[in-house]
């Protein structure tokens, strides 16, 4: 995208390939990514503070 001209650099080209598939799902699956997100970064902080 970035080589396209769509985007500045690849992680603005990267954010915005997230952005639209996260818009193209339902809100079921939208929230089922979020929980998973969620679950995944708290555990993230609970190991990198021991």
């Amino acid at each position: 995208m970035a080589v396209l001209g769509y985007s500045d650099n690849q992680k603005a080209a990267i954010e915005v390939a997230l952005s639209v598939y996260i818009e193209s799902l339902t809100s079921d699956e939208r929230k089922e990514l979020e929980f998973q997100i969620d679950s995944l970064e708290k555990r993230d902080v609970r190991v990198k503070s021991k």
